[in-house]
């Protein structure tokens, strides 16, 4: 019989190298959100990491937490809103962003963020969330809490095959008036059947025409939903976006 048996000594590195991943936190009753925070490769005794609060397309039936682990592995943390119920109003949805961003806010040195830098962001309908709760921050007809007490200050917006058509009571331009908002980046597909591309294109003629910071990114022949949004290359230009807007000059 032939000895097969074989002992080995491997030299790992113990440092942390993945995100830890928390679920259903709730931040209001019966609402709740996943985070997931980098790790901490410099061995900071008390990291502080950039936020990107996502809400995402319950059309697509996709939550996009796979994909934006690679934020965490730049260093950004990653809040995902779990999907809301297809009867919450539009008004509602909006104010629950805000107040998810306040009691991340509230709960950063739990989780160890930066409550000084979040970024808003969203895909489709939650992309329209996002950039409304973007232009809003002190409206306090869009806001749950008191926007004094605690105003939330979110650094920029990332729109993803954004869905910008709000109910008839709501207007981005109205929302956004005289204020300056922080940087958008929108990117939408040529291709899209659900959401048109004339959604994004309108509203980057609009934020260009209001002298307010916004690029935008057409991506041809990509329908909606496509895992084309998150390529290495678009989540290397996203993660530039992010950092351009984490910077101190950069204020809403």
């Amino acid at each position: 019989m032939v000895q097969t048996n074989k002992y080995y000594t491997l030299n790992e590195p113990a440092r942390a190298q993945h995100a830890q991943i928390w679920q259903k936190i709730s931040y209001l009753p019966q609402k709740s959100l996943t985070l997931c925070i980098p790790p901490n490769t410099r061995a900071q005794k008390e990291p502080h990491f950039p936020l990107l609060l996502f809400a995402a397309d319950p059309r697509t039936k996709k939550n996009r937490l796979s994909a934006l682990l690679q934020f965490c592995s730049k260093g950004y943390a990653v809040a995902v809103l779990d999907s809301f119920a297809p009867e919450t109003p539009f008004l509602t949805r909006v104010k629950d962003f805000q107040s998810a961003a306040r009691f991340l806010m509230l709960h950063a040195w739990q989780y160890h963020l930066d409550s000084h830098r979040i970024i808003a962001g969203g895909e489709g309908t939650g992309a329209g969330i996002a950039a409304l709760a973007t232009a809003s921050q002190s409206d306090q007809d869009l806001n749950s809490e008191d926007v004094f007490t605690l105003p939330v200050r979110l650094r920029g917006c990332l729109a993803l095959a954004g869905d910008f058509t709000y109910d008839q009571q709501f207007h981005f331009p109205e929302a956004v008036g005289k204020k300056s908002l922080p940087p958008f980046l929108l990117i939408h597909g040529s291709d899209d059947q659900t959401v048109p591309f004339s959604e994004s294109a309108e509203l980057y003629a609009f934020l260009t025409q209001a002298d307010q910071q916004a690029t935008m990114y057409q991506l041809e022949n990509c329908p909606h939903g496509s895992d084309a949004y998150f390529t290495p290359y678009l989540c290397d230009l996203m993660t530039e976006f992010l950092a351009e807007c984490c910077k101190k000059k950069n204020k809403s």
